[in-house]
């Protein structure tokens, strides 16, 4: 079975079980890109190595003088779009052609809709190739060369044998076209809850109903398919329900099982808007909706109609989390956090950027002598993580600077203790500045050990230790030396999508 998101598998197989009288075996549950990963063997690099291979690429064919500070931003939009125009199966000669000449918008668009088309014209009215302005022939000179270097890119992932995303995708499509897909590992595939599909993704759901061995199941409210009334200057008029728009093309391609029925409640549903004086406010405001529902009662814990296990809390800001987890009502005793915790919203990733910052307002003398800028140096000491470890200590040296007054601070006039002397040493290059954040969260993990009631916050030391260690083994293999600016850059990119799992779900508890 394939759907969007693994962590759908859990209450399936919970499910599945209420309804089998035996036991059996659960079958395996995927991701769609899980199974194009079966069917092209060839790995999926992350995407740190794939700018850097692209970066070679480009200064082979682009700029051989463009540092790698400059390139990154350019290059990981580029990648990205390298990636749809696989998924997509465009061709990039075609996407990448000057239109600036309004002739060569007379070819053949038959592939895009009326739209688009006229998107395109929008675009390139602006470039009249008689009077080019200098940014103008600066874009049209990378615009031109995008053929070669995506072509370039490529040839070197095959060379080593490496992938992204989309070019996984198009390897496979490229083979169930040329019919040299292997076999499908798999008896019967079911597809359930999919939505927008790419081009790849159609020709493998297409590939696969064409075998027989795929069934689809589209998840969708069915008073969407409905044309809805729309007011216009001319009266009332009906139109297509924007949320229809792919899953009528999914049904008419891919069809359901013909006795299926749908569960889907026929809707709309009542909805409630509650006025909130600021984003903690939504939080409280939420737990009295909870409080609004009544108890388990005689619903068993494990039970999918208990009332707890019908209902959901969305937040529009994930750093809402951990304030609506701490305001919900302690009835409700059970809960399931579904997507992880963002690594960059914890106090883990904090410290790491306060250490950042402090390294890169730090100076040294030629006498050897070592100057803190006042804010940077309290903002470390005040940070909940070295406050908890130093205790009176660390709170006396607050005040004791703060009385000072002094805009810069000289290393001698701290007092010695072993977490200063660790946090407050200057790294010159980007493989020691990789260990002296290892250290610091090592060392903060082991006091974090100490207290049982801390593990939420050594989950997220552990995943921001991984995050830098696997960053070092990343630009360990590169031979482009960086500097510690561009290392902070690609923690970032790293970190920020990087989330912290939270513990075992339960079928009856709410998400």
């Amino acid at each position: 079975m394939f759907s969007p998101a693994a962590g759908r598998a859990f209450f399936f197989r919970q499910y599945l079980n209420d309804k089998t009288p035996k036991p059996v075996f659960s079958p395996e549950i995927l991701t769609i890109n899980d199974l194009f990963g079966k069917l092209e063997p060839r790995p999926v690099s992350d995407n740190i190595s794939l700018i850097f291979k692209l970066y070679d690429s480009y200064r082979e064919v682009m700029d051989k003088d463009i540092t790698l500070d400059d390139f990154i931003p350019w290059g990981e939009m580029c990648l990205a779009d390298f990636d749809d125009i696989d998924k997509y199966l465009a061709d990039p000669e075609q996407l990448f052609r000057n239109l600036a000449d309004q002739k060569a918008l007379d070819d053949d668009f038959s592939h895009l809709d009326d739209d688009q088309v006229e998107a395109i014209r929008t675009f390139w009215s602006s470039f009249d190739p008689e009077k080019l302005s200098r940014l103008q022939k600066s874009f049209l000179e990378v615009w031109e060369k995008m053929p070669e270097l995506y072509r370039h890119f490529n040839e070197r992932l095959d060379r080593d044998n490496e992938a992204y995303e989309g070019k996984m995708f198009r390897l496979t499509a490229q083979k169930i076209q040329d019919k040299t897909v292997g076999e499908v590992p798999y008896k019967h595939i079911v597809f359930a809850g999919l939505n927008a599909l790419n081009n790849c993704e159609k020709r493998l759901l297409n590939y696969l109903k064409i075998k027989g061995i795929a069934t689809f199941f589209w998840d969708y409210p069915q008073w969407i398919m409905e044309a809805p009334v729309q007011s216009s200057d001319q009266g009332l008029i009906r139109g297509e329900h924007e949320a229809a728009r792919f899953i009528k093309s999914n049904i008419l391609d891919f069809p359901m099982p013909a006795d299926w029925d749908n569960p889907q409640h026929d809707g709309p549903e009542k909805i409630t808007i509650a006025t909130a004086a600021n984003d903690l406010g939504q939080t409280q405001i939420a737990a009295e909706f909870l409080n609004q529902i009544p108890p388990q009662n005689n619903a068993g814990p494990d039970k999918e109609d208990a009332p707890h296990a019908k209902t959901a809390l969305v937040l529009a800001d994930e750093a809402l989390m951990l304030p609506a987890i701490h305001a919900i009502p302690e009835a409700w005793d059970k809960i399931n956090v579904t997507l992880g915790y963002p690594l960059k919203n914890t106090p883990a990733y904090g410290l790491v950027e306060t250490l950042m910052t402090l390294q890169q307002s730090m100076r040294t003398t030629r006498q050897g002598k070592t100057w803190f800028y006042h804010r940077h140096l309290l903002g470390l000491l005040r940070h909940q993580y070295i406050t908890t470890i130093m205790g009176k200590e660390g709170r006396q040296l607050v005040n004791k600077l703060i009385a000072a007054n002094q805009v810069f601070i000289e290393k001698s006039n701290i007092p010695a203790h072993d977490l200063t002397d660790r946090l407050l040493k200057k790294t010159n290059t980007t493989e020691d500045l990789t260990e002296y954040l290892k250290n610091v969260l090592q060392m903060v993990y082991q006091h974090l050990k100490k207290n049982p009631e801390a593990n939420l916050e050594r989950e997220f030391v552990y995943h921001l230790y991984l995050t830098i260690k696997r960053l070092g083994e990343i630009l360990s293999a590169q031979t482009e030396k960086i500097t510690p600016e561009t290392w902070h850059r690609l923690f970032r990119k790293l970190a920020d999508f990087q989330t912290v799992p939270f513990g075992e779900s339960h079928l009856a508890a709410f998400r």
